[in-house]
């Protein structure tokens, strides 16, 4: 059995057991496009979807990059995972019941680890809860409650208390048989100088922070007193990366999915308070920049985000710098105002959940806002400031990737600005010129001449476009016939839908039938055992690739198919013991043409006790 294949058939229950459709809409906004699934890939940017879900086959497949697989591979792919990590992960989703496996030692030490970060922040997550409704944290409960928020509100965010004192957390976990030092990996305690360990959090109101999948991740804390910041967060641990969570995603997904927009805020509270009212589908970033990546996860599942920032200078450049980070994501935002309030919690708690969804009827697209704001910062410098509202714009008209945007936008700014269009257009194309030469000279000044840095290569056959050359796989020296690579792939597409007509075809085809490395390695594969369980992400690709590109394959015409394949890829086989036979009669190779002829006389032998019928008896 090979090593690639789970050696029971747990990983076919789960997968069997698996709604793919479902899994992947945790992550990507999916709309049905006749019996399949179509979305925006998650692997690659592009703003036209060409990521397919096949419901039937539980496969997906990218048109565009050339992912696919199953629903293991698409978490390997999406979380990082290894094939037992994304079983354990479905087979919990499913209901299966998985007999433990063997790990490394090293491995087993990391899982150990971070399952003890994950005990730490429970832990403190229980504690803070506890002191939230004891005498302690009356001052936090009310600080809550004057802030409008019900008690349904605070539990369902598992709002809490951390008390003012410098061991809370320490000398509890010491005391309940806890390590430390975990705690302080979890970032929820600090060394000190001189040995030992105290509280990071401190007379503070908690809000715990969970992943996309709502595992507890870690906290942010808002300051009762005078203590600097006023807002603190957990630091960056093993399980918290603050450039990839978002606060409250675990909690906005299903809003999300169906209002089909997300709302970003600067601030916890601004989220909590629009929950409390109905707007179930906000999130809000770590305290930090918003980052590619928080952006790309929210353009997977809308394509409507609206920037709900504060509306004072600080939220006002936030807000530019998430326009310009969505931009560069591949998505377009629309910018939320908030007359006579400064921020989301105040206009929420003041005007109420109708005003709030009528301004994002308002909302002013991305282009126009910063136009707005040039307009609106230089609006009493006359001529000067036509200039500097034109300096400001045309990098970011420049930046569009769209014709038709581009000139819709310059169309209206000229219009505004009373200035001739073609100038604008012409100020545009000229820095765009600067900034390719900026950027050619760039590359040149980086560019490895050694010759070894050329590691990717097209494998033949398979058109202009670029790809990695898979691991063990080494594409041919000579170019494949399309007539050929037809053939190959429908042998290999027949026997994924039929692997009963498996050991007949291995009676009559080898692994050398197969030029395409691919096919040849599928064909391998089949005969192993069930594609099911592969382990290997390269495989699980190339089988939804093949499912997808080629659709549906009638049930009734698959042996027929199957057969007409066969007998192409032994014809196509027959000429290549030809030129084999005639290139050696010319060099004279008597060792090769003795065998090339013994092959060819074989193979001739075959076909003719065939009949080159087609009613199936090539099978």
């Amino acid at each position: 059995m090979s090593r690639n294949f789970i050696e029971d058939d747990v990983a076919r229950e789960v997968r069997l057991r698996t709604d793919i459709v479902a899994l992947i809409s945790e992550y990507v906004k999916l709309r049905k496009t006749g019996k399949n699934y179509v979305g925006l890939c998650p692997f690659h940017e592009e703003k036209t979807g060409s990521f397919t879900v096949d419901p039937d086959k539980q496969l997906f497949y990218c048109f565009g990059c050339g992912t696919g697989g199953n629903a293991f591979t698409f978490l390997m792919k999406r979380e990082g995972l290894t094939f037992p990590e994304a079983l354990e992960k479905l087979a919990q989703r499913a209901g299966v019941r998985l007999e433990p496996r063997r790990r490394s030692a090293a491995q087993e030490a990391r899982k150990k680890e971070y399952g003890r970060l994950l005990d730490a922040l429970e832990f403190a997550q229980a504690r803070f809860r506890e002191m939230l409704y004891a005498s302690r944290g009356r001052d936090a409960l009310s600080y809550l409650e004057k802030r409008g928020l019900s008690r349904e509100t605070i539990d369902k965010f598992g709002l809490g208390y951390a008390p003012n004192e410098w061991d809370f957390i320490a000398t509890g976990a010491r005391r309940s048989g806890f390590n430390q030092a975990d705690f302080a990996k979890a970032g929820l305690l600090l060394e000190r100088s001189g040995g030992g360990y105290y509280d990071r959090f401190r007379n503070r109101v908690t809000f715990p922070i969970w992943d996309g999948g709502g595992t507890l991740i870690g906290f942010g804390g808002r300051a009762l007193g005078d203590e600097n910041p006023k807002y603190l967060n957990s630091p960056e641990t093993p399980v918290f990366r603050k450039g990839r969570e978002l606060y409250a995603l675990n909690l906005a997904k299903p809003g999300i999915r169906r209002a089909d927009k997300v709302c970003v805020m600067e601030g916890y509270m601004d989220v909590i308070t629009s929950y409390q009212h109905g707007i179930d589908y906000t999130v809000a970033g770590m305290g930090t920049a918003l980052s590619r990546e928080q952006a790309r996860a929210l353009l997977l599942l809308t394509e409507h985000v609206y920037l709900v920032y504060d509306q004072d200078e600080a939220g006002k450049r936030a807000t530019r710098r998430s326009i310009e980070v969505f931009r560069d994501a591949g998505g377009r935002t629309q910018i939320v105002s908030l007359p006579g309030a400064k921020d989301p919690d105040v206009f929420l708690r003041t005007e109420g959940p109708a005003a709030f969804e009528g301004l994002l009827t308002e909302a002013l697209p991305d282009m126009e806002f910063i136009y707005d704001e040039a307009r609106r910062e230089n609006a009493h410098l006359g001529m000067e400031g036509k200039i500097r509202v034109r300096d400001a714009m045309v990098p970011v008209l420049a930046s569009l990737s769209s014709d038709f945007e581009l000139s819709a936008y310059i169309e209206e700014f000229s219009r505004d600005l009373a200035v001739p269009r073609e100038s604008l257009a012409k100020d545009v194309e000229a820095y765009r010129r600067k900034a390719e030469q900026a950027r050619k000279y760039k590359q040149s000044q980086n560019r490895d001449t050694t010759g070894y840095d050329n590691q990717r290569q097209p494998i033949p056959g398979r058109g202009s476009k670029e790809v990695e050359t898979p691991a063990g796989i080494k594409p041919s020296d000579i170019e494949i016939s399309v007539v050929r690579r037809k053939a190959e792939e429908g042998v290999i597409r027949c026997l994924i839908e039929n692997r009963g007509l498996l050991a007949r075809t291995m009676e009559i085809l080898g692994d050398e039938d197969f030029a395409d490395p691919i096919c040849r390695e599928l064909f391998r594969v089949l005969q192993e055992g069930s594609l099911d369980t592969v382990a290997d992400e390269r495989i699980q690709t190339h089988v939804a690739e093949l499912c997808l590109r080629f659709g549906e394959v009638p049930k009734d015409s698959i042996e027929r198919i199957l057969n007409d394949c066969v007998r192409r890829l032994r014809r196509e086989r027959l000429e290549e013991l030809r030129e084999t036979i005639a290139l050696a009669e010319r060099t004279k190779d008597q060792a090769t043409l003795v065998k090339a002829s013994l092959d060819y006389q074989r193979l001739l032998k075959q076909l003719k006790s065939t009949g080159d019928a087609s009613d199936g008896s090539a099978l």
